[in-house]
């Protein structure tokens, strides 16, 4: 992508899900048409779910790994409801402030993208800086 492209993101976080729970959500990226960065922050994961989130190109965040399993695991005390904004934080804040024009946030169980969400971003987001539903 060269520099005039702007830069797009997806991103998710889940817990104790498996390829079943996300993968419409996941699949839906690829044929809605975005072309953005796709990632997700894995908490406690089997490590097939983990494997088919990369071959679609995400690049996956995640914590630790059990040596007898190869699961993902988060080894602390969980509320997801609240953690993953704090990491969805954390993970942007590594990045440039203008790395990305658009950071789409989703749930990953229960969203399925039927377009391009940055087409309809372009079109209304007008001077705003947050689209929450």
């Amino acid at each position: 992508m060269d520099q005039s492209t702007p830069r797009d993101l997806i991103i998710s976080a889940y817990t104790n899900y498996d390829w079943s729970k996300i993968r419409y959500w996941a699949n839906s990226i690829d044929r809605c048409g975005f072309t953005g960065d796709r990632a997700m922050i894995v908490y406690n994961s089997d490590q097939n779910t983990v494997q088919r989130l990369v071959d679609l190109g995400f690049k996956v965040w995640a914590f630790s790994r059990d040596a007898t399993t190869g699961n993902f695991v988060w080894e602390h005390d969980l509320i997801i409801v609240v953690q993953r904004f704090y990491h969805l934080w954390y993970y942007l804040d590594q990045l440039p402030a203008d790395h990305y024009r658009y950071v789409i946030s989703t749930d990953c169980k229960d969203v399925v993208f039927q377009t391009d969400p940055t087409k309809w971003l372009e079109k209304n987001i007008g001077d705003r800086d947050i689209v929450a539903s």
